[in-house]
């Protein structure tokens, strides 16, 4: 009986509790009126490792030329540091202008920023607003 009671109670000790954690908000930051390229700009920089998502919303004024801002995503991971464009759904139009969004999920690690930049089409005109939420 006392064996049977210490591997149960070692059993229950390994197991991992399951259980789920709201996601929280952890930085948020609004482009308005932008005309040109964003360079690298940090958004959120945690102070652990860890996964977050990051949810990008492009509006455009005045689509000319039918090219929208491209979005590009750059962040540490455990062994190296990446720049990833986003993909993002496609241009939603409505007369003259546009808007699209989308996610990525990144892994990051503690001290290390998350950065946002974009590249403008030359032969756009007009102005557009990024905005960017990250959630862990």
């Amino acid at each position: 009986m006392l064996f049977f009671s210490c591997v149960a109670t070692s059993m229950a000790q390994n197991q991992v509790a399951n259980v789920s954690q709201p996601t929280v908000v952890v930085a948020r930051r609004s482009f308005i009126n932008q005309t040109g390229d964003i360079p690298p700009t940090t958004v959120f920089q945690s102070a652990r490792n860890g996964l977050y998502r990051v949810t990008i919303d492009i509006e455009q004024s005045n689509t000319a030329g039918g090219y929208g801002p491209e979005a590009f995503l750059s962040w540490t991971g455990d062994f190296a540091s990446y720049q990833s464009q986003v993909f993002i759904s496609s241009m939603a139009y409505s007369g003259s202008t546009a808007a699209a969004s989308g996610q990525v999920i990144v892994r990051s690690a503690a001290g290390q920023p998350i950065q946002v930049s974009t590249t403008v089409n030359p032969n756009e005109q007009g102005t557009y607003n990024l905005y960017v939420v990250i959630e862990r």
